[in-house]
């Protein structure tokens, strides 16, 4: 009998990488869920087990640790979990102007954001290439899409995500392991609260903020298309568009003049 498959998700206890962990379990997966938070991914590990019936483990550690993903791989390979879907959700922002907040919320960020996604991906693709199948999914941002004042780090993560991502999918073009890359939008999850933004000033010029569900729906379809490359939400979808024609000579001082309302006041944290 062939051992279960499991989808491994980071960032897993809330907002988007719950919405993946509870759509997938309602098809079935074996899951393994990923976050700091014990207290919630125990509820949902409950949750899940009691509707679905599926097998979910949840491992609670932090990303910004730079063992962490040594820790988890090891454990898989340890209990024998096969990860045939691999989902980097995890992530944080901060919002302000760039020298207002700690050089080492910077360092936690681009250690969570673009080196632990990097690194889990190295481990589990090469178990999948054996197998001859299996998906990972990197969740970036639109921010991938041009420099973003007010949010420069945050968005030069995402922008490293998004080629890293695209980069290796077409490395893996002719083979069965397909890479996704996820570009949400503004989105109705606790990371504006957990970033410290208050976007009372520019949600009204913005697109309608999406559910989790909506984008985990959205993401799942375009995996199984094999597409490359997904911006949940039409209206999302043409200010990527454009964001991508701009010129950055011309984008860049308009985000600046759009986010500097809302972010350059803010107070410096030290």
């Amino acid at each position: 009998m062939m051992p279960p498959m499991y989808s491994l998700i980071t960032g897993a206890s809330r907002g988007i990488g719950e919405a993946f962990a509870r759509t997938l379990a309602s098809e079935g997966h074996s899951l393994i869920l990923i976050a700091r938070d014990l207290q919630a991914l125990t509820a949902l590990q409950q949750s899940l087990t009691a509707q679905w019936g599926v097998k979910v483990v949840v491992i609670d550690i932090d990303l910004r640790d730079p063992n962490a993903t040594r820790i988890i791989y090891e454990r898989t390979q340890k209990e024998g979990w096969d990860v045939d879907l691999l989902i980097n959700n995890a992530g944080f922002g901060r919002f302000g102007e760039f020298d207002s907040h700690p050089v080492d919320d910077y360092v936690a960020m681009v250690q969570l954001n673009v080196t632990a996604p990097m690194v889990l991906s190295h481990y589990f693709l090469r178990a999948m290439r054996e197998r001859g199948q299996g998906a990972i999914i990197h969740v970036a941002s639109m921010a991938a899409f041009q420099p973003t004042p007010y949010m420069t780090v945050y968005g030069a993560t995402k922008g490293f995500l998004r080629a890293f991502s695209e980069g290796l999918a077409g490395e893996l073009r002719d083979s069965d392991v397909r890479i996704l890359t996820v570009c949400p939008g503004l989105t109705d999850t606790h990371f504006f609260i957990a970033a410290g933004a208050d976007l009372t000033k520019t949600l009204d010029a913005a697109p309608k903020m999406l559910t989790p569900d909506v984008v985990v729906k959205e993401s799942l379809d375009a995996l199984r298309r094999g597409t490359m490359t997904v911006v949940p939400g039409l209206k999302n979808r043409i200010v990527a568009f454009l964001s991508s024609a701009i010129p950055h000579r011309i984008g860049v001082p308009l985000a600046a003049r759009i986010l500097g309302r809302q972010f350059k006041d803010q107070p410096h944290q030290r």
